[in-house]
């Protein structure tokens, strides 16, 4: 899910760069209303859904959720692992089209152009995510993606304003959103897989709850950095904090997972 959603954000800016605001809201109007057509086109019969537990409150569901994440050995993880990156992608990413426009001098037009290619990174990513987890197993995937991600970010600290620094930088969001792709969907995969099917709701619930409370936060801090350091420099830190879901993986003993696990039996 960060995957997509920093994809969606990106393309968004690309978006808003070549159609403007206003038009840009509309479509986005629309696009929802697509979702609820396509939504309730669907016709296929839901089984009637395992319970974890006996029904109490809408609290008490939730603590609930919060303890199995918290006490679940492969789930913990592997949600510390995505809250991290999500933090971190969200303090670069308010900051770095500031950057662009403002130090770089960039166009809206080649902004646009940029966040169009950094989209079909995710594609590429999406695309090619099965065959690398079949061949190199899971935890090699999500850990070198992690670990090639920092990299993606020094086209953007080392460029300057012309066309050879937008090559670099598109270059580098391109192989930035292909791993965030990669990693997400292995992670996601992987907590699902290993989930109780009753819990699966509750599970879904807190990992987005933490994973993107975590998002308000580092806007807010990316403000006051860029503020206080400048841009460049909260750009630098934002970069080196990139480092850190790669250790919080590397440090747990997903290290050696080598294939997805299997899906837990009901519990009833």
């Amino acid at each position: 899910m960060p995957s997509s959603d920093s994809a969606g954000s990106q393309l968004g800016g690309a978006v808003v760069a070549v159609l403007g605001a206003a038009r840009a809201v509309c479509l986005d109007v629309a696009s929802y209303l697509a979702c609820v057509l396509l939504l309730g086109s669907i016709r296929t019969p839901e089984p009637t859904p395992v319970r974890a537990g006996a029904k109490g409150s809408l609290i008490g569901e939730m603590k609930q959720g919060v303890l199995y994440v918290v006490r679940h050995p492969t789930i913990r993880p592997l949600l510390l692992t995505g809250t991290a990156y999500t933090g971190v992608f969200a303090l670069l990413t308010t900051l770095w089209s500031v950057y662009l426009l403002r130090e770089l001098h960039y166009s809206p037009t080649a902004l646009g152009t940029l966040l169009s290619v950094a989209a079909l990174g995710g594609v590429a990513g999406a695309l090619t995510v099965c065959r690398l987890v079949d061949r190199y197993g899971p935890a090699r995937v999500m850990l070198t993606a992690l670990a090639i991600t920092p990299f993606t970010e020094l086209p953007l600290l080392l460029a300057a304003p012309g066309h050879g620094g937008q090559v670099g930088i598109a270059a580098g969001l391109f192989v930035q959103l292909a791993c965030a792709t990669a990693q997400g969907s292995t992670q996601r995969s992987i907590r699902q897989a290993v989930c109780e099917p009753g819990m699966q709701g509750r599970m879904l619930a807190t990992g987005q709850w933490i994973t993107y409370g975590t998002r308000p936060l580092a806007a807010l801090l990316a403000g006051a950095a860029g503020t206080w350091l400048g841009l460049w420099n909260s750009l630098a830190l934002g970069t080196l904090a990139l480092t850190t879901p790669f250790l919080v993986l590397l440090a747990s003993s997903l290290r050696t997972m080598h294939q997805t696990p299997a899906t837990p039996p009901a519990t009833i």
